[in-house]
């Protein structure tokens, strides 16, 4: 039940989502000041979240908040590299890999296992489709870690 909720409320708080109800806003509105500031919000949401250069510029200012420095010299060999799922989707036509913009994590724990900083890599992700819950990113990432070369 979580779950749905959580994609439901993605829905809803997805910015063109925002935008489509801003303008619904607008063709409510009588008065002409009110009508033309709706605009202008609308036009600053499609701007801001349709430019990816500033979208991730802001983003980023956000995250280094909470992103920890990590040291070069750290010679510390972990049992373990957690990465979580959520990183990419399986085209349903064939067995290829599609990987998202947070893939990145995957690939950052694959180097630090390469680098022999982690002696393994546990891998969290379950299914993230409503239609198809039998089809598990855990699975399909571990087949693409073989395929690659990864114990």
């Amino acid at each position: 039940m979580y779950y749905i909720i959580s994609k439901l409320c993605y829905f809803l708080f997805e910015p063109s989502t925002i935008i489509i109800l801003v303008l619904l806003y607008c063709l409510r509105l009588c008065e002409t000041r009110k009508l033309k500031q709706a605009i202008f919000v609308a036009i600053g949401f499609v701007y801001l979240f349709s430019n990816e250069f500033i979208f991730d510029v802001i983003a980023g200012k956000w995250e280094s908040q909470y992103m920890q420095t990590v040291v070069e010299s750290d010679n510390l060999v972990y049992e373990a590299g957690i990465v979580m799922g959520g990183i990419s989707r399986r085209q349903p036509h064939s067995e290829e890999i599609q990987f998202s913009r947070a893939g990145d994590r995957l690939f950052q724990a694959i180097k630090l296992y390469k680098e022999g900083k982690v002696k393994r890599i546990i891998f969290s992700g379950g299914s993230g489709n409503l239609y198809q819950p039998e089809i598990k990113e855990g699975e399909y990432i571990r087949k693409y870690l073989q395929q690659i070369g990864m114990p």
